[in-house]
């Protein structure tokens, strides 16, 4: 991989797990892709509420355009991915999997007792915008089928900074196994869809009972 620059772009992931599942996330090259062997400090972005809220609206842009019902944003699944974040950050990975723990998606909602029926995760670095991380997940058909699957209806979303990549993205989406926990308020901010999307070669995996 050659770096640019701090804010260089690399592929998004894709994962999505059924309860009961396990798997392990790779690269192309079969491995965790670890991008830098020295622990950094991982800072909240001073425009967090807008960057994240803007994501979750895109998203249910995308999900309209095609007669989805929209996803509501809640704080377990936005502490799972600002926390995940941070960790990637700290660590110097990109990867679904924590090359140290081995926990996943799943795993990392069952250990804040955020019980599912399925998760599914898409990672991004690097970009500067939440118009930009769409685009890009949109012209992967895994990222696409993430973002438009009919099992969600929880979102959670963490954006952080700091590392090689400047900027991290995580999105959570669930199904939860209870009654859905209370939505996060929404942050008003003038997006719109987007199109013209831009090819990407993104690593997925996935997992079936």
């Amino acid at each position: 991989m050659t770096l640019t620059g701090k804010l260089t772009r690399v592929f998004g992931l894709a994962v999505l797990f059924a309860a009961g599942c396990s798997a392990t996330g790779t690269d192309g090259d079969g491995a965790p892709k670890e991008i830098s062997g020295d622990a950094e400090t991982c800072l909240t972005p001073e425009d967090l509420d807008r960057m994240s809220g803007q994501l979750v609206q895109l998203t249910n842009l995308e999900r309209a355009s095609v007669g989805l019902p929209p996803v509501t944003r809640v704080e377990p699944l936005d502490r799972i991915a600002a926390d995940y974040a941070c960790r990637m950050i700290e660590e110097g990975f990109f990867a679904h999997h924590d090359p140290a723990t081995g926990e996943g998606p799943g795993a990392r909602a069952a250990r804040v007792n955020y019980r599912y029926y399925f998760v599914g995760e898409n990672l991004a670095a690097g970009q500067t915008s939440a118009a930009e991380v769409m685009r890009e997940w949109l012209a992967s058909p895994e990222h696409r089928e993430i973002i438009l699957s009919s099992k969600w209806t929880e979102i959670g979303v963490g954006v952080r900074a700091g590392g090689i990549y400047g900027l991290y993205w995580v999105v959570e989406f669930a199904q939860p196994a209870r009654r859905p926990a209370a939505p996060v308020e929404s942050v008003p901010a003038a997006v719109s869809a987007v199109v013209d999307a831009e090819a990407v070669n993104p690593v997925s995996i996935a997992e079936t009972p």
